[in-house]
Parts: structure tokens; C-alpha cells; sequence
């Protein structure tokens, strides 16, 4: 608000899926999108759910075990690379025939090594050496 105090937001902090997606979806006109979920299936139901709208969209990918912010890189899901949450976004995006059109941004650096990743939908630790 410091930098744009015409700026109308609003936060629901709910856990946001499928219904809860459509209502707020449908409930307002909305110039652009910004997808911060963490969760595997939600975040490809609220990307599809904005397409099918017509409402820009920014997806935030992974960050887990990345320190370097010089690696920060904002490119179509389609160019996205590194990033394994990217990776089952496009995996998920494919299956529902989206397979571009949506501003990601991911981190181009490798993971260290030895670290662990979740992915949400999975519900386990996965070693990615």
C-alpha cells in the first residue's frame, strides 16, 4: 500500500481449493492473479481456474534449498527449468492440455546437494541427490 495506495487487495487466508477457488473467483472482477500455494492441486486448479477466466496470472514456483536470489528468473511455465515443483506443475498443467500461457517464476539454481523436497501432494520426503 506504501507503493500504490489505489491498490484494492484482498487476503483470505483460508486453505484455498476447489470450491472456495470458484466462489472467489467468480465473485469479483480481478485484473491479475498472483499464485503463492504451496500445495500441488491447488495451485494447478486456482492456475486453470484463471485461465479459463481470461485472469493474468503469476505463479510462484519452489524455493526450497535455493539461497541464491541472483538466480530468481520469471519466464513462461513452459520455459521453467531446475525447479521441481515447476516440473509437477507442467506434469499437472499437461494432463488438463495447458501447456503454456502462464508467468512462473523459479529459481534456475541447483539444489544442494543432499537436500530434501516435498511435494505436497505427495505426503513424503523424497531424496533428490
Amino acid at each position: 500500500m506504501d507503493i500504490n495506495p489505489d491498490l484494492q487487495l484482498k487476503v483470505i487466508p483460508e486453505y484455498f481449493r476447489d470450491k472456495l477457488t470458484q466462489d472467489v473467483l467468480n465473485s469479483g472482477n480481478f485484473n491479475y492473479a498472483l499464485d503463492c500455494i504451496d500445495t500441488l492441486s491447488p495451485k494447478v486448479f486456482f492456475i486453470k481456474a484463471c485461465l479459463e477466466r481470461n485472469i493474468p496470472i503469476v505463479s510462484s514456483m519452489g524455493a526450497g534449498s535455493k539461497v541464491d536470489p541472483t538466480q530468481i528468473r520469471v519466464a513462461d511455465i513452459a520455459e521453467t527449468h531446475t525447479c521441481h515443483l515447476a516440473r509437477y506443475v507442467r506434469k499437472y498443467l499437461h494432463k488438463l492440455g495447458i501447456y503454456s500461457g502462464v508467468k512462473a517464476v523459479f529459481s534456475a539454481e541447483p539444489r544442494l546437494q543432499g537436500a530434501k523436497v516435498v511435494i505436497n501432494d505427495r505426503r513424503n520426503y523424497r531424496d533428490w541427490e
